[in-house]
This record gives structure tokens, C-alpha cells and sequence, in this order.
């Protein structure tokens, strides 16, 4: 029987010698990946903030809209598909759940199925203590048709320990903000009754590294040249060939800027996707939503239209310029960190919500907060939400992996420091060139298996030998569109690699192939056949 779905932890908060610091769950982070099909795009969503804000029930609530909301159906019936509560992920200490899935107070309950409980889901509570630590992952993917989008993606939801909470060290905060940032297509930064300044400030600083890594400069080529002088025997050899490939390269490189691609290759990339200021509890509303949206679908609409222009508008009165040098700073470092900026003012859910004695029950929450929930989930999953992109191109779970494990690697080697935007240049070219590489390498034996994988039947060598150098022309081709990140000696090392594993493939595969020959070692039988022919 299948596991039930459930939150994985992939990030663990750690304490050594004082300082906090975190580890990655591989073995979480797999079983969540290797489940997305190989070539389906994939997008991550993660929630941000404060802690006690809301994050993990906010979550809840779109894990209800992903396993049961439709495009075609626009009302709330997806909140009450799995019950009338949300029982589902409720910490609240009285809380059972019996074998009909109904929420009751007692005493009695037993800590297992508490427990179990819990892990159905984001783990939330009312009250003041934090909830979530670490960074946690759904264990399902969404394969979702994204209607904004025109195609297929897998959604993956990750939850994160919430900020500021007097017990995380400022270092901490910001690594996991940064991680956060760093792998996720769509971020959602959720805030406390408006988006205030120190809001901002974190939030510029903490997305700063990662402009600044994709606008590092590429290491300086003589003083690798001098640390491989020392390199003697076929060390030696290959540095030379990468050299003179490297200076073939940039004749090319040079050819082509002259054509006018200077000012591309130039133009700012903005290293992050979306961002969403999620403003919880707000009290400011100009449109009169007391009751909902209104009685009927087009009085809803028409609120709801008037709704995101007010919501326009304070994104907009926030993020204007400023005359104070620090904060236009401020708001000129969030502009180019992220592609689309975007903000949802959301009501407060109502007080029954923030209690220890809530049930999960639906009908308690405020009737305008559930209308605009509706909204934004909608909102986000079937117009907004985008594939992962990296290095101008869209990812796939297993790259997606890759990319996890090199920015964890930051983080990890020197707990006491924030990385140096550099390395983290240096990290996403890794990973980049490593994909490149095995996509490419994946895509060779593909099509070689087509034609002499198991089961096959003998292949002239001449038949073979022209699909190889066609397959490794291509081979090489798509590795070369990808692997376009950081130094010109990084990625011809990884070049050579490549071709070196593919010649190693084709030497076991001629290998393969001249066994099912039936006309192998034939002058074994035939010339002894033929002297005793002669003699009789």
C-alpha cells in the first residue's frame, strides 16, 4: 500500500558549537523529485515570512484548491471537498479526529493518533508559539495544466520556518530566506497587516546575493593558467587542448558581438521570478466587502476587479520612488532582483481562527477572507505560477535537485558566514555544466539503445559508427546550449568529459555489437573444414 501523502522536512535546523546552522534531507528531497516525470517542467512555490503569520494554515488551504479545485468550477466547493473542517495538519492540543473524520475536544485522545494527525498535512496551531522549523516540502507533486502558462507543470509546495522568532540568528534567517529564493519560481512573502519597511530592507538584502551572482566576472583565466603549469603527463595535454578551444571560442564569441549581440549578452538578467507580497489581516480596505464579494457572480467580479486596483495602487505607493537615498536603494535592489512584483491584501480570517479551541471548521472563518482566498488561489495556480527557469531555460525535477544540493553546499561549508556571491555563481555554473552533461550524455545512449539496445540484432560497424559521430554531434550541440553559465575552462572541462564518456560508451557498445556477429570468428570453423576437404 502507497504512503499517504504528507510534509517531508528536507532542511533540518542544526546547533553546533552555538550556532545554528542546517542540514539536507538527500533521501526527503529524492522521494519528492524522482516522482515528477523526466521531462515535465517543474515550478516551486514558498512561503516566506514572520513567524505566527499564517504561512503554514495558508498553505493548508491550497493544498485543498490543488487536490480539488477546477478551472471550470469557480466556487468555494473545493474548501469543503475533504470535509467540513480543516482538520488536516491541526496542532491544537485537544484535538481528535475519529474514524468518520470528524473533530471533537477530549482529553483521551492517544498521542499516536495525534501524531498521525499532524502529519496529514503543513502543521499549524493557533497561539504564539512557532510551528514550523527547518524547511519542509509536500511529498507530492501537482501535475497541473496552468492555463496562463499553456502547458503542463509540476507544482511542488515548500513550507519554511518562520522568521525573527528571538530564537534564529540573524545568519540563519537570511540563509534560509536566500535558499528560498534561490530555488523557487514563485515566492510568496507573507507580512503582517502592511508591508513595512524593514519588510523591504530584509527582504533587498537577503535577494542580493543572488543578483549579484549571475552578474559575477569570470575568473581570471592567467592565474588558473599558472596553477595548471604545475600539472605534468596528460594533465598537461588537456589543459593545452582546453586552452586553445577556449581561445577558439572567444574568436567566435568575438565574430558574433561584432554582429550586434553585445547588447544582449549585456542586457541585465533579473535572477528571480516572482514575488507576491501576501498581506495578512488588513484593515484598509476601500471597497465595502463586509459581506463577501457579493451576492452573485457578476457583483463579484466587478468587486473583485476594483479590489486588485487598490491593490495595485499600494504596491504601487509603496515601491515609488523615494527621495531618501536609502530607501530608493532599497526599492531599486527589489526591482532588479525580481521579474514580477505583485501584492494580495487578504482580511483577517476571523478571531475563532486564532484560537487554541479551533476545530478547522470552514464556516467559521470570515466569510470575505474565504471569497478572496478563492481568489488567490486561483489566482496563483492556474495564471501565474511558471516553471523554475535558470540560465534562460525551464528545469526539470531531477535539475531541480541539483541546483538544491550545490546552493545547500553554500550554506553549509562555512555555517558562520553568508556565501560570497561569487561562490554562488561558481555553485549554479556547477550544477548548470553537471545537467548539461548528463542531459546529453542521457540523450547519446537514448538513441544508440534505439538502435543496438537489448533485444537488437547485429549492426554493420559502418551503420553504427555513422549513428555514433551524428549522435555525438548532437550530443555535443545540446550540451553546448545549456552549458552557457560561468567560465569558458569550467565548461570545456565539462566538455571533455562528456565526450570521453560517450567514446567510452561507444567502445562498449561496438564491443556489444561485434558479439552478435554470426559470422564471428568463422575462420575458426571454415579453414579447418577446408583442409580436410583438400585432404580427403
Amino acid at each position: 500500500m502507497a504512503a499517504a501523502s504528507s510534509p517531508l522536512q528536507i532542511i533540518s535546523i542544526e546547533s553546533v558549537d552555538g550556532c545554528n546552522g542546517f542540514t539536507l534531507n538527500e533521501e526527503n528531497l529524492s522521494l519528492i523529485i524522482d516522482k515528477i516525470p523526466p521531462k515535465t517542467k517543474v515550478a516551486l512555490l514558498s512561503m516566506v515570512g514572520a513567524f505566527r503569520t499564517g504561512k503554514s494554515f495558508m498553505l493548508n488551504l491550497f493544498l485543498r484548491y490543488l487536490r480539488n479545485g477546477s478551472v471550470s468550477d469557480s466556487s468555494e466547493s473545493w474548501m469543503i471537498a475533504e470535509g467540513d473542517s480543516i482538520s488536516e495538519g491541526n496542532a491544537n492540543e485537544w484535538v481528535r479526529v475519529s474514524k468518520s473524520g470528524e473533530t471533537s475536544a477530549s482529553s483521551s485522545d492517544s498521542s499516536n493518533e495525534a501524531e498521525l494527525h499532524t502529519q496529514s498535512s503543513f502543521k499549524w496551531r493557533g497561539g504564539q508559539e512557532r510551528q514550523t522549523t527547518g524547511v519542509w516540502m509536500w511529498s507530492e507533486p501537482f501535475i497541473r495544466h496552468v492555463e496562463g502558462y499553456g502547458g503542463e507543470v509540476a507544482i511542488l509546495l515548500m513550507d519554511t520556518q518562520g522568521m525573527f522568532d528571538n530564537e534564529t540568528t540573524m545568519t540563519l534567517t537570511a540563509q534560509i530566506f536566500g535558499l528560498s529564493t534561490l530555488v523557487s519560481s514563485y515566492q510568496i512573502y507573507n507580512v503582517d497587516k502592511r508591508i513595512q519597511e524593514d519588510n523591504l530592507q530584509h527582504l533587498a538584502l537577503f535577494s542580493e546575493y543572488g543578483r549579484m551572482a549571475l552578474k559575477g566576472e569570470e575568473p581570471d583565466l592567467n592565474k588558473a593558467k599558472d596553477k595548471d603549469d604545475k600539472v605534468e603527463g596528460d594533465k598537461e595535454k588537456e589543459k593545452d587542448e582546453v586552452e586553445k578551444e577556449i581561445e577558439g571560442e572567444r574568436e567566435k564569441e568575438g565574430e558574433k558581438k561584432k554582429k550586434g549581440e553585445r547588447e544582449k549578452e549585456e542586457k541585465e538578467v533579473k535572477p528571480f521570478q516572482r514575488l507576491d507580497f501576501l498581506v495578512r489581516d488588513w484593515q484598509n480596505f476601500e471597497v465595502d466587502i463586509d459581506e463577501g464579494l457579493g451576492k452573485d457572480e457578476e457583483e463579484q467580479n466587478q468587486n473583485y476587479a476594483k479590489l486588485r486596483d487598490e491593490m495595485d495602487s499600494y504596491l504601487n505607493k509603496v515601491l515609488a520612488e523615494r527621495t531618501a537615498e536609502d530607501l530608493q536603494s532599497t526599492r531599486e535592489q527589489i526591482h532588479r532582483c525580481f521579474s514580477d512584483v505583485n501584492c494580495f491584501l487578504m482580511p483577517h480570517p476571523g478571531n475563532p481562527v486564532t484560537k487554541l479551541t479551533y476545530k478547522g471548521e470552514i464556516a467559521k472563518i470570515d466569510i470575505t477572507f474565504r471569497s478572496l482566498v478563492n481568489k488567490y488561489v486561483r489566482k496563483v495556480f492556474d495564471e501565474s505560477i511558471r516553471p523554475k527557469i535558470i540560465n534562460h531555460r525551464e528545469i526539470t525535477g531531477i535539475e531541480l535537485k541539483t541546483f538544491f544540493q550545490e546552493y545547500v553546499k553554500l550554506f553549509t561549508d562555512d555555517k558562520k558566514n553568508f556565501p560570497k556571491a561569487m561562490t554562488m555563481l561558481e555553485a549554479t555554473s556547477e550544477a548548470n555544466n553537471r545537467n548539461a552533461m548528463e542531459l546529453a550524455l542521457l540523450g547519446y545512449k537514448e538513441t544508440i539503445n534505439n538502435l543496438i539496445g537489448n533485444g537488437k540484432s547485429f549492426v554493420k560497424d559502418a551503420i553504427l559508427q555513422s549513428a555514433h559521430t551524428r549522435q555525438l554531434e548532437a550530443s555535443l550541440h545540446l550540451f553546448s546550449s545549456i552549458a552557457t553559465m560561468g567560465s569558458l575552462s569550467a565548461i570545456l572541462s565539462y566538455k571533455h568529459k562528456l565526450q570521453t564518456e560517450i567514446e567510452e560508451q561507444y567502445e562498449k557498445i561496438r564491443d556489444m555489437n561485434a558479439s552478435r556477429n554470426p559470422f564471428r570468428d568463422i575462420e575458426l570453423y571454415v579453414i579447418p573444414l577446408l583442409i580436410a576437404a583438400i585432404s580427403w
